[in-house]
């Protein structure tokens, strides 16, 4: 049985940093009520009084990494840079916690933190020139994608030096060792496929696709008007 000193050191962060350290250790599925309060050294009743269900603890985490977002001020920079800054951000959380990052798309407008994201990405995006249809489209994919690339690609980043040339030199030899009438480009680029990039590098180049994609976008809108709505298949308004 929990004892009331037990319960009173839980709380709804002491129990969803519990839990993410769970998820980044052993992944999302080893996340539930009764390994939670396991871990806490406390029944699974116990957090029943901030969690009814796996459900509303995936909704506590999400919530938790919308909050640890360090917001940009706003400024005078373009809509773009400052969309640029605002992504940053969320990616510099998500890749702390990559193997949660999932669950941010599917609970960004459940939380007064996930709003709070929602509301400058859509805000910069009419700034930009999207009407609100094609706003809202676009922010969710871009939360979406952002989640999608918090794991770089490459060798695995806790192997040893060592481990991580030999995995390098062990992809670069499949790779080159393909069919070059089928598969000539993915040759040609063998080496830089195999290799591990500079994580800034890479998640910088990321983003500038992603805020470059919403720019050309934003012209693309200029250009033709509001019937470019209809066009692109999105709610108009």
């Amino acid at each position: 049985m929990t004892s009331g000193k037990q319960r009173g050191r839980l709380s709804r962060e002491v129990l969803v940093r519990r839990a993410l350290a769970v998820a980044d250790r052993e992944g999302l599925d080893a996340v539930t009520i009764r390994r939670v309060a396991g871990d806490c050294g406390v029944t699974p009743m116990a957090l029943y009084w901030y969690f009814r269900d796996k459900e509303q603890l995936l909704a506590g985490i999400a919530e938790y990494l919308f909050e640890q977002v360090q917001m940009p001020s706003t400024d005078n920079a373009p809509w773009d840079a400052q969309l640029m800054a605002v992504l940053s951000a969320l990616l510099t959380v998500l890749r702390q916690h990559s193997s949660v990052a999932g669950l941010i798309a599917g609970y960004v407008l459940s939380s007064e933190a996930g709003l709070r994201v929602t509301e400058r990405v859509l805000g910069l995006l009419r700034d930009g020139g999207f009407p609100p249809g094609q706003a809202a489209v676009t922010c969710t994919q871009l939360v979406a994608i952002i989640a999608l690339i918090t794991g770089p690609p490459g060798p695995d980043r806790t192997l040893e030096p060592q481990a991580c040339e030999s995995a390098v030199r062990a992809r670069l030899a499949g790779l080159s060792a393909l069919d070059p009438a089928r598969f000539p480009s993915v040759i040609a680029a063998a080496a830089p496929l195999a290799r591990r990039d500079d994580d800034q590098r890479y998640y910088r180049s990321v983003l500038q696709m992603l805020v470059g994609g919403a720019h050309a976008m934003a012209a693309q809108l200029a250009e033709r008007g509001c019937g470019t709505q209809r066009q692109l298949g999105v709610p108009e308004g």
